[in-house]
């Protein structure tokens, strides 16, 4: 999310040059144009490469703590999962979740993060069943729904970051039951979504 963010405030700022240097007859076609052209370069030449090495630096971070205790890592990966996704750095560490189960069969080092979702709507749910604002409590329905079958974008943008205190204890929820995750070693033996399915 971050990179994409990045790159449309520079688009923003290129779309505003262009629109004062090319003339009038022309804005039409070669001010969008231009300004898709630079912000993909720039993308990928200085956004792109900065996400990766995040990703894999986290990466790392997260294969250091795993190897001295599981259950520090479970508890790392379910506490900070969904500010990776805030960031869009999560993309980074589902190498290793797919290189596992590829070459070893199963999945034990990622498999906390499947807690987050759990976690997510776990405390959606507890705000709809709370609250008497008729507004959130609509928001709370769908995003509980899309949480249940894996998706929790809506929960987190939606109902959890605007809040800030519930997001807070999504996230603590998540570390704790990622902990457990990590301790009782958990597999996973085939790729799936992260809902109840």
């Amino acid at each position: 999310v971050i990179p994409v963010i990045l790159i449309c405030y520079v688009a923003a700022k290129f779309q505003k040059l262009f629109d004062k240097i090319v003339p009038e007859l022309l804005k039409f076609f070669f001010v969008p144009m231009l300004t898709l052209l630079f912000a993909l370069v720039l993308g990928f030449i200085v956004v792109g490469p900065i996400a990766t090495y995040a990703s894999t630096i986290v990466t790392n971070v997260i294969l250091a703590i795993r190897g001295i205790s599981p259950l520090v890592a479970g508890a790392v990966i379910g506490l900070f999962w969904q500010v990776l996704v805030i960031y869009g750095i999560h993309w980074g560490l589902l190498p290793i979740y797919i290189n596992n189960i590829s070459t070893l069969g199963y999945d034990n080092v990622m498999m906390p993060f499947f807690a987050t979702t759990f976690a997510t709507t776990a405390v959606v749910i507890a705000i709809m069943i709370k609250t008497k604002d008729k507004k959130l409590k609509s928001l709370c329905l769908p995003a509980a729904i899309s949480g249940i079958f894996g998706v929790t974008e809506p929960a987190i943008y939606g109902i959890l970051l605007p809040l800030k205190k519930p997001f807070i204890i999504s996230c603590i929820a998540s570390g704790v039951a990622g902990a457990y995750y990590g301790y009782a070693d958990l597999k996973e033996f085939i790729m799936g979504g992260l809902g109840i399915f």
